[in-house]
């Protein structure tokens, strides 16, 4: 993707130091240490060999997400990029919780990539519920489907509690944002299946083939103090895609 945008990497490894201990577990912290400084020059090495503009560092903190969102702050990153879970995750796929906080706290939009997942620009499925969230994942969809030359698919979900009001509201979204991908030259079709949000999403993410899903990092009920509004969190936990959380302007 770098590659692609003409963009500079840097790739971080936040390795976790307790200064008060630091002298009973030099050794163990050195060990971790000279394994990160080896991972991240392989990082490097690939990245000079696909031709891309890369540094690396390693970042001593006993908070791993502050560093993260600190260093993004400092380079005024447009995206950072994360596993989904820590090497301390459960076995269960669940979204972590120093990926949770930086998605919630990042100045950028965070892109959370699965252990096997790949991002080859097959197919984009953009979700959106007419909010301001929605519109930014929106606009940001059009201009990587275009960079990727990737049809989108545009949803929105409307659920049995929903008045006709909002599944009027639903499709009308849909249609606003493939009529805006279309003229920006992307394209586009769009889909109001009917179910819960977040099964919706990934169940068509899956029909499509889509190697990523784009959405807003809350939706039109989300209360934006909170870090992560629920249904993203929960696509995030359920697909197998590459997904990228837009955090609105």
């Amino acid at each position: 993707m770098a590659k692609r945008c003409g963009a500079r990497l840097r790739v971080i490894s936040v390795v976790s130091a307790d200064v008060e201990h630091e002298a009973t577990v030099g050794q163990l912290l050195k060990q971790e240490l000279d394994a990160v400084h080896a991972h991240l020059a392989q990082v490097q090495e690939q990245a000079d060999a696909a031709g891309v503009a890369c540094e690396t560092d390693v970042l001593l903190a006993s908070i791993p997400d502050e560093a993260i969102v600190h260093a993004a702050e400092q380079a005024k990153s447009d995206l950072v990029v994360m596993g989904r879970r820590g090497r301390r995750g459960l076995a269960r796929l669940m979204l972590g919780d120093i990926t949770a906080r930086v998605i919630g706290r990042a100045p950028c939009s965070v892109l959370v990539v699965p252990r096997a997942a790949e991002l080859h620009g097959r197919h984009f499925v953009v979700a959106t519920d007419g909010s301001r969230f929605g519109d930014a994942a929106a606009v940001t969809a059009g201009r990587l489907a275009l960079l990727c030359g990737t049809p989108v698919t545009v949803v929105s979900v409307t659920q049995p509690s929903h008045s006709a009001e909002r599944r009027t509201e639903a499709q009308q979204a849909v249609n606003r944002t493939v009529s805006f991908l279309k003229q920006e030259g992307v394209a586009a079709a769009g889909e109001v299946p009917h179910g819960r949000p977040d099964e919706m999403i990934v169940r068509i993410a899956t029909q499509k083939s889509a190697d990523l899903i784009i959405m807003g990092s809350h939706g039109r009920t989300g209360i934006e103090r909170v870090l992560l509004g629920s249904t993203t969190e929960r696509v995030i936990n359920q697909a197998a895609n590459v997904v990228l959380v837009v955090k609105s302007a």
